[in-house]
């Protein structure tokens, strides 16, 4: 075990029907079917099927599915020097229940999520090229990502196509619904620990937004522009948007929500031609 998963401490219910064929230097597993039940945490496997093979030092993945109670993932591809400097050749599909995979992946639980996505992996582990396709109750992602996956920290940047995306699950706060759509232009970092500490505030870097519409903290604007940074829970802002029959600037930072920690900004700018009769109410 480590601080970053759990196994399960009891298996049940084994049900394991496969080949295994060797020869020096390659060999096969074949799996026709396997499912279980695990417990302490608690995770089901309803079916795995598919063949990993080692040949010339490279692991092939071949038509591997995964299903759980809740989750399903396909997998095909290739691990290049699995031993010594893997680069992977993955592609993946499926659908993921955060909150089950959360018994294993603590991390994954803190969000009640269940995105679907297709995701093409290339590369090694500290530059990994991925071509991604998310959707979930949060909205929509697309685009492609230069990351870091190896340990212990997480790092993205690339340009990706936003739909809808609503921050309110992601920071865990019904407060911060939003709906936002455009283009952006990641460069983030994001440390796995302490893993006490909110999402937010492991997160740094910067952004650069553009888009048609976005509506966040009970506002709508048009025509947004905007470039930015994260540090320590707190995004430092500078935008433009119309809004209200008007256009709008605005420099400064909000501070991020967080346990024991309500959302706050200091946000300074001007306002040209906005009509007040089209203000929310409140």
């Amino acid at each position: 075990g480590a601080d970053g998963y759990r196994l399960p401490r009891v298996i049940e219910d084994l049900d394991l029907k496969a080949t295994y064929e060797y020869a020096p230097v390659d060999y096969s597993v074949v799996i026709d079917r396997a499912s279980m039940r695990a417990s302490s945490p608690r995770m089901t496997l309803t079916e795995l099927t598919g063949k990993l093979a080692v040949r010339d030092d490279n692991l092939y993945v071949e038509a591997m599915s995964i299903s759980t109670a809740e989750s399903s993932l396909k997998i095909d591809g290739v691990v290049e020097d699995y031993l010594s400097t893997p680069v992977l050749k993955i592609t993946t599909t499926g659908k993921v229940s955060l909150p089950e995979m959360g018994r294993v992946l603590p991390a994954a639980g803190e969000y009640a999520l269940h995105p679907q996505f297709n995701v093409k992996a290339s590369g090694p582990a500290e530059k990994l090229l991925l071509d991604l396709d998310v959707r979930s109750e949060a909205g929509n992602v697309r685009g492609q990502l230069t990351t870091d996956v190896k340990a212990p920290d997480f790092a993205a940047r690339g340009d990706v196509t936003v739909e809808r995306l609503n921050l309110a699950p992601i920071l865990k706060s019904p407060a911060q619904k939003s709906d936002i759509t455009g283009q952006a232009h990641v460069d983030l970092r994001f440390a796995s620990v302490p893993a006490s500490r909110p999402f937010g505030d492991r997160m740094a870097g910067s952004f650069r937004f553009r888009g048609p519409t976005v509506a966040a903290a009970g506002y709508q604007a048009r025509n947004v522009k905007a470039t930015g940074t994260f540090a320590e829970g707190r995004i430092n802002l500078d935008a433009s948007a119309g809004a209200y029959g008007g256009t709008a600037t605005t420099r400064g930072f909000v501070v991020l929500p967080a346990p024991g920690r309500r959302v706050a900004f200091d946000l300074r700018g001007s306002a040209d031609h906005v009509d007040l009769r089209n203000l929310p109410a409140r």
